[in-house]
């Protein structure tokens, strides 16, 4: 039997799930409401649900060029608005939004949404939730080409309480011009090339990036996920590089914790959990390490032009999932609170702590 670490957060209780999953656990009760925003902060009108539907983003069409650059100065001032909003000043959280091009509103009393003040324009969605959260930011950077991913992120950010959430806003086929990345190539949108402007896992210069890097920045405590599909087996895991890691080491607890929760699934080969991170235990597979990803990059302090990293610690992870994997998101949020409750609890103890770059 697993061991089971004691938990620093209420236990998640049972809530009905979509017809292809199981029974899913429910946030945990919710923490104190943040003081009363100013009126520069208006309310949103919508659910979060319905604010980081595929839905709500334009359709995806691939080579209709319909994602446009951000300037560096709308990139600071999103960085600006993340700030404040974390701080609570919401006049100039207000007024540093419009700056980037985007709208600042209250979704929940603990949850700020961040969105584009057009919604035609193809940026990052973003959601931070105030005051008491758990040490997790979730990433989507392929809402449409993995499908399921923006769901799955969307619901886990809700059932966990996880401090931020990011979804791409754009088709990653949607421009086919190249982006600054470095080495690497892909068959993605129908040749082989490198990587283009419009893919988010890959896009040096875009909102979702400086989304990520801005969050990641402010919370030095938070895992970064980046979650994503992929058509072989099982699940894909890796902490952006393919270094050997300790088994205490972020990436190999949550890839134990996979293991656990998916332990009874059958056929076996279809919830495979794989790492690209060799530790005592660990299945190595070196598929979709996501070494040239440019959020693991900035997270592994190596710069974005660089291939790899040099650390074998990190909070950054790249996780790929089967469709059978991602149609088990209950599973999947049961593995997820529990690997969190294991590092809030070493914390809690002063245990093994994160060696940032």
């Amino acid at each position: 039997m697993p061991r089971r670490w004691p938990r620093l957060w209420p236990p998640l209780f049972v809530l009905t799930a979509c017809a292809n999953d199981a029974p899913t656990p429910a946030p945990p009760a919710s923490p104190a409401a943040p003081s009363k925003p100013a009126a520069a902060l208006e309310q949103c009108n919508a659910t979060l649900g319905q604010l980081f539907s595929t839905r709500s983003l334009p359709p995806p069409t691939m080579g209709d060029n319909r994602y446009a650059s951000p300037s560096a100065a709308q990139r600071r001032a999103l960085s600006h608005t993340l700030r404040r909003v974390h701080a609570k000043r919401w006049g100039s959280a207000a007024k540093y939004a419009a700056r980037a091009g985007y709208v600042a509103c209250l979704a929940t009393p603990d949850v700020v949404v961040l969105r584009p003040r057009r919604s035609t324009a193809a940026y990052a969605r973003v959601a931070l939730r105030l005051g008491p959260a758990r040490p997790l930011i979730l990433e989507a950077p392929h809402p449409f080409h993995d499908s399921r991913t923006a769901y799955q992120a969307r619901r886990m950010f809700e059932d966990l309480a996880a401090r931020a959430l990011i979804i791409a806003g754009v088709y990653r086929c949607s421009n086919l011009d190249e982006s600054t990345i470095g080495p690497g190539k892909t068959r993605v949108c129908g040749q082989s090339s490198r990587f283009v402007i419009s893919d988010m896992a890959h896009n040096p210069d875009s909102m979702f990036q400086r989304a990520h890097e801005t969050l990641y920045a402010m919370d030095r405590t938070a895992f970064a996920v980046s979650v994503h599909g992929m058509g072989a087996n099982g699940v894909s895991i890796s902490n952006g590089t393919q270094r050997p890691v300790s088994k205490d080491a972020p990436v190999a607890q949550l890839a134990e914790a996979l293991k656990d929760a998916l332990a009874n699934e059958t056929p076996r080969r279809r919830y495979r959990v794989t790492t690209c991170n060799g530790y005592p235990g660990a299945d190595v597979r070196y598929h979709l390490c996501g070494l040239t990803n440019t959020q693991a990059r900035y997270s592994l302090g190596r710069g974005l032009q660089s291939a790899g990293a040099n650390t074998y610690r990190s909070r950054f992870i790249h996780l790929e999932q089967s469709m059978a994997v991602r149609r088990k998101r209950a599973l999947v949020t049961e593995a997820f609170d529990a690997w969190l409750a294991r590092a809030e609890y070493q914390r809690a103890r002063g245990g093994p702590t994160i060696r940032e770059p």
